[in-house]
C-alpha cells in the first residue's frame, strides 16, 4: 500500500516511553502550528475507521486510503501554499498524537540520523530532509519539512510559547466545520492573494471567459474577493467532497460557468481533477458550492499537495528474511500504488500540460518512501521510477512551453499591392495581399505534440517492464510472490 506524509505520524507518539496520560485537547495541537500558515489539514483518523464503509470493506486491514493510517488518532498539519506556484515545496509543520509509541532512540536508527537536543527538545534528523521532534511530555510529537534547524528551533520556541491559537479566522472556521461526519478537512486561506488587475487578464485567456456572455469585470471583481476554499470529505457508504469556496462579493455572476471555470484553472496550474466532473454547484450569495463522489485517487491527489515524507517504519530487532520481505513488499506496495493512481489520471485525453503538478508531487511521494529493510535493488528501482515521472513532467512542461512559443509567432500580414489596372489578367481583386505562418506553425505545434505522447508513452513502457521484471526477480530470490 501507498505510504504518504500520514505515515509521519505513525512514529510520532510516546519519546520517554509509553507514557498513559490523558490526550490533550484539540486545540493544543492547533496553537502549535503559526500563523504564517495559509493551509490547514485536520484528519480525525479513528472516525475514518468508525466509518461504515471503512467497517464494511475491512479498512482496518486492508487500508484502501493508506494517508490515513489506522496508527494515528489524529493528525493537524499546517503549511504554506503558493496557488500561482502550486509545485512549489514551501515550509510544512505538522502534529499528532498516534495509538503506538515509538522512542527517539528506535527513530534515530531507522533513519540512520542520532538524537539531539534542539531547542531544549529531542529531535532526529531524517535522511530524507525532515526533522522529527518530541514537543511535550505527553508524546505530542511534530515534524517540520524541508528540514531546516533554525526553522526547526524558531516552531519549537513558538510551540512553547504560544498560548492559544492564531490561525486565520477562516482556517478556524474550516477547523470547526470537522468532526465525526466530517473527518477529513483541508482548507487554504487565500485572502488578500488575488489582484483584480490579473484576474482580468487571466480571464481573458480562458475558453469558459471567452464562451461566456458574463461581463469579465464583474466576474474579476468576485474572483478577487475570494477569501479560501476549503475541502470536506464525508465517509459513510462511500466517499463524498464537499468544496466550498468562500468570497467577499456576492458569488451570483460565476453561477453558469462555476464549474468549468474551476476544472480549466486547475487545468491551467498542471492539477486537472477529473473527480470533479459531475459534480454539483450550488450558488449560496457568497459562497460557491461543489459536491459529489471522491475516489480514492482524488482524495490522494489532493492531500498529495502538503504532503510530508513518510517515516521509516517497519519491524524492530533482527533482520531476518521475513522481516526484509515484508518491508520490500510494503515498499513495492507503494510505488506501485502511486504508479496506478498517475496511470488513471493519465489515461483519458487531456491538455499538454493539465496533470504536470501530480507527477512532480507523486515522484516526490517515492522519494520520501521509508526504505527501511527494503532490498537494496527494490530501492534503487524507486528511486529509477521517480526520476521517470520526473522526466514525463519535464516532456509535459517543456512541451507547454514549445506549443505556446509557437502560437505566439503565428502572424498574418495584409499588404496593399498597386493594381495593374481594369484590364489587366493580374488583377487582384482589391489591391491587397496576404502573407501568413499560421498553417505551418500549426503544423509544428501537432508534431511537438505527437513527439510528446510518443516520448510520454515509452516511459511509461519502460516503467511496466521494469516492474514486471523486478517482481519476477523478486520472486527467484526469495521464493515469494510480490503482488
Amino acid at each position: 500500500m501507498k505510504r504518504s506524509w500520514f505515515y509521519l505520524f505513525i512514529v510520532w507518539a510516546g519519546v520517554a516511553g509509553a507514557l498513559s496520560a490523558a490526550p490533550l485537547p484539540h486545540v493544543e495541537l492547533l496553537r502549535m502550528i503559526p500563523d504564517r500558515a495559509n493551509v490547514l489539514l485536520v484528519a480525525d483518523v479513528q472516525a475514518v475507521y468508525k466509518s461504515p464503509l471503512a467497517q464494511r470493506e475491512s479498512w482496518q486491514d486492508t487500508q484502501p486510503l493508506p494517508l490515513l493510517p489506522p496508527q494515528m488518532s489524529e493528525v493537524v498539519l499546517g503549511a504554506r501554499f503558493d496557488p500561482l506556484n502550486p509545485q512549489a515545496n514551501a515550509l510544512r509543520v505538522g502534529v499528532g498524537r498516534l495509538r503506538q509509541p515509538v522512542t527517539m532512540d528506535e527513530l534515530a536508527r531507522r533513519e540512520n540520523g542520532a538524537v539531539e537536543t534542539i531547542a531544549q527538545r529531542q529531535a532526529v534528523l531524517s535522511a530524507r530532509n525532515a526533522y522529527f521532534v518530541q514537543l511535550d511530555r505527553f508524546g505530542t510529537m511534530g515534524l517540520l519539512a524541508p528540514a531546516n534547524r533554525q526553522e526547526l528551533a524558531r516552531w519549537v520556541r513558538f510551540t512553547l510559547n504560544n498560548p492559544q491559537v492564531i490561525l486565520s479566522e477562516f482556517l478556524q472556521e474550516s477547523d470547526a466545520a470537522t468532526g465525526k461526519d466530517v473527518p477529513i478537512m483541508l482548507a487554504v486561506d487565500l485572502s488578500d492573494t488575488l489582484s483584480p488587475q490579473a484576474i482580468r487578464a487571466r480571464l481573458a485567456g480562458l475558453k469558459v471567459a471567452k464562451e461566456s456572455t458574463a461581463n469579465l469585470d464583474a466576474l474579476a471583481k468576485v474572483l478577487a474577493s475570494l477569501q479560501g476554499v476549503r475541502l470536506a470529505v464525508r465517509i459513510d457508504d462511500k466517499i463524498n467532497g464537499e468544496l466550498t469556496a468562500q468570497f467577499g462579493e456576492n458569488a451570483e455572476a460565476l453561477n453558469s460557468i462555476a464549474l468549468p471555470l474551476l476544472q480549466e484553472i486547475l487545468a491551467k496550474r498542471g492539477m486537472q481533477m477529473d473527480d470533479l466532473d459531475g459534480w454539483k454547484v450550488d450558488v449560496r450569495e457568497k459562497q460557491i458550492v461543489f459536491s459529489g463522489a471522491l475516489s480514492d485517487t482524488g482524495l490522494r491527489q489532493v492531500l498529495s499537495l502538503v504532503q510530508l515524507p513518510a517515516p521509516a517504519t517497519g519491524e524492530a530487532g533482527p533482520l531476518t528474511k521475513e522481516v526484509k520481505v515484508g518491508a520490500t513488499q510494503r515498499y513495492l506496495n507503494s510505488v506501485g500504488s502511486i504508479l496506478k493512481d498517475l496511470k488513471k489520471i493519465n489515461s483519458k485525453p487531456r491538455n499538454y500540460d493539465s496533470i504536470v503538478v501530480w507527477y512532480e508531487k507523486y515522484a516526490d511521494k517515492i522519494d520520501h518512501l521509508p526504505t527501511y529493510n527494503v532490498d537494496d535493488d527494490v530501492v534503487k528501482y524507486g528511486l529509477d521510477m521517480a526520476s521517470k515521472l520526473r522526466a514525463v513532467a519535464a516532456s509535459l512542461q517543456g512541451e507547454a512551453v514549445s506549443v505556446v512559443n509557437l502560437e505566439a509567432s503565428k502572424s498574418i500580414v495584409v499588404a496593399m499591392q498597386p493594381s495593374a489596372g481594369y484590364f489587366s489578367r493580374y488583377y487582384n481583386g482589391g489591391g491587397t495581399s496576404m502573407a501568413t505562418n499560421v498553417p505551418q506553425a500549426s503544423i509544428q505545434q501537432a508534431d511537438v505534440l505527437n513527439k510528446g505522447v510518443d516520448a510520454r508513452n515509452t516511459i511509461w513502457r519502460y516503467i511496466d517492464d521494469q516492474s514486471a521484471g523486478l517482481r519476477q526477480a523478486l520472486r527467484s530470490k526469495y521464493g515469494v510472490d510480490f503482488q
